[in-house]
């Protein structure tokens, strides 16, 4: 059904049957804009966007609110190159990975990360610091704004991410 859709938003949850959702995904080859909501209290839904994204390689633009790790990072790098507009608004995201999505996705050009939550390896590669907000010389900012056309990010002093988190 609708094989032509181009933009999708909908609830996600972890799912036991990873072939129905290829199934579903692979019949719509035209979509461009995906909007993922946050349905299942689990921040690791890798298998069912990497389903997603092996299903739907003309994706330009994503949308969703789950937690951005390196192993996310490189699902998105290795299947969706053609990326140009991410919003992860509101989520948890690694500062790494964050850093690798802008470097390496040549067509990246919108990048949100307004209310975001950073995270950051602290001495011990099992243990993370939290980053509330960034300020104007933090290297991401600095890469984001060079790089990107459009890059929204907070800053320390956020208001609204204080009632995010």
């Amino acid at each position: 059904r609708l094989p032509n859709i181009r933009k999708l938003a909908l609830p996600i949850q972890e799912t036991q049957n990873l072939n129905s959702l290829a199934s579903s995904f692979s019949k719509w080859k035209n979509l461009k804009t995906l909007i993922i909501a946050k349905f299942a209290n689990s921040d690791d839904l890798n298998h069912e966007f990497k389903t997603i994204a092996e299903n739907c390689r003309n994706l330009t633009t994503i949308k969703f609110a789950y937690r951005l790790d390196q192993k996310l990072a490189n699902i998105i790098l290795g299947k969706l190159p053609n990326l140009e507009r991410l919003s992860l608004r509101c989520t948890s995201v690694s500062i790494k990975a964050v850093k690798s999505l802008i470097i390496r996705l040549q067509n990246l050009k919108s990048l949100n990360l307004s209310h975001c939550l950073f995270t950051k390896p602290y001495f011990s590669i099992n243990v993370k610091s939290a980053i509330i907000g960034m300020s104007r010389t933090d290297e991401l900012v600095q890469l984001g704004t060079q790089k990107l056309e459009n890059f929204k990010v907070c800053f320390w002093d956020c208001t609204i991410f204080l009632d995010v988190w």
